[in-house]
């Protein structure tokens, strides 16, 4: 059936274009998080676009694949841009030229994944859409305590990979584990903050249970507060450590 699409359309040929700007030894920033995260923000797309706000929808499949192509090189060291985020729409744009996707879509795309980085701020519907696609498959708006932390925690592996430092194993060192954990918890905290406030797009993404994005969010972004971290993995820490995510669970009307 995708064979008629146009090839920037065709989901197949996009995930050939992108999947091998993605390292499977990455813990969070793998292609899976980048295929759960271009769902999400499609979820989120078409149920903006019922509401009457203009989000370039079909800039997102390409956005969510592309968000975090590379993010296992280091900038400035094994890619000439500052940030990983230029890297990754350097990527997108030139799979996308490459594809013969309108330069609109290509603008919207690249544009949107610009602002996946905490100091670059929304400013269309169609940012706001690829941000919360991008939080939502990291566990940020899920009802499980377990789903939110085990998106920390694999976070953390990945910092620790970056470094060359040892993840302490939980059943052998629970207490080093938790304590640097619970540092990690604060500052990726901070970051999830600057993430996600004022990111909505309207009264409409309220959940069955009345909660909207940032609500949601704020009260998981809560969990990762020092005493409470330490409360939730001195009982959890197993589950959290050993949860095995299945892909983006959409949680908000679409």
């Amino acid at each position: 059936m995708n064979s008629a699409l146009e090839a920037w359309k065709n989901p197949a040929i996009l995930d050939a274009q992108f999947r091998p700007h993605y390292s499977d030894t990455m813990g969070f920033h793998h292609y899976p998080h980048a295929l759960d995260t271009a769902v999400a923000a499609e979820a989120r797309a078409a149920a903006a676009l019922e509401h009457g706000i203009p989000v370039v929808i079909e800039a997102l499949p390409s956005a969510g694949r592309g968000h975090d192509a590379g993010k296992h090189l280091r900038p400035g060291l094994e890619h000439p841009f500052a940030t990983s985020e230029e890297y990754a729409m350097d990527v997108t744009r030139k799979i996308l030229e490459t594809l013969g996707t309108p330069e609109e879509i290509q603008e919207a795309s690249t544009g949107s994944i610009a602002t996946t980085n905490p100091n670059v701020a929304c400013n269309t519907p169609t940012d706001i859409c690829l941000r919360q696609g991008d939080l939502t498959a990291g566990g940020v708006i899920s009802p499980e305590p377990v789903i939110m932390l085990n998106g920390t925690y694999r976070l953390f592996t990945e910092e620790k990979q970056a470094k060359g430092e040892p993840v302490p194993v939980y059943y052998e060192e629970p207490e080093k584990l938790i304590r640097e954990f619970v540092e990690f918890g604060g500052r990726s905290r901070e970051i999830l903050m600057a993430l996600t406030e004022g990111l909505t797009l309207g009264d409409h993404e309220r959940d069955e249970e009345g909660r909207d994005f940032p609500e949601q969010a704020a009260r998981n972004i809560a969990l990762l507060k020092p005493e409470t971290m330490e409360r939730i993995l001195g009982v959890s820490l197993k589950s959290i450590v050993e949860h095995r995510p299945v892909g983006v669970q959409l949680r908000l009307p679409g």
